[in-house]
């Protein structure tokens, strides 16, 4: 989600946008449509196609979470989190905790803080399919 940046033409930074498996076959549309609204940053779409359980790389691919991080560049990461730790507005506040929007949020669904430990996978052609959105 981009706040902030309505009505400039050309908004610096790149735009992502994330896939598990082959869900979603319209995102590339999707971002497109994002991009030009945006008025055309540089834009990727990341399918994660491999560690996200038994049904990876496929329609029924499990959820993950996804981390973006600034360090040299940008470092894009993500995780498998198995259902069961998944909780409403979760249930122990890690580093990424925002308490100004829990109203926000409402009922969604944020993995438990022992959840996001160890065992991210770097989002590269090994792990994801990458497309640059034209």
């Amino acid at each position: 989600m981009i706040v902030g940046m309505e009505g400039v033409p050309h908004p610096a930074g790149n735009l992502y946008l994330f896939v598990n498996g082959t869900n979603r076959t319209q995102a590339d549309n999707e971002a497109r449509t994002i991009k030009d609204a945006l008025g055309g940053p540089a834009t990727r779409v990341y399918r994660m196609m491999t560690n996200l359980g038994a049904q990876s790389g496929g329609l029924e691919a499990d959820a993950a979470t996804i981390k973006v991080q600034r360090a040299a560049g940008i470092d894009l990461s993500y995780k498998h989190v198995p259902d069961n730790q998944w909780v409403a507005g979760g249930n122990a506040k890690t580093g990424c905790y925002y308490p100004q929007m829990d109203a926000t949020f409402g009922d969604a669904k944020v993995p438990n803080g022992g959840a996001l430990g160890a065992g991210w996978f770097h989002m590269t052609n090994a792990t994801c399919h990458i497309r640059g959105i034209h």
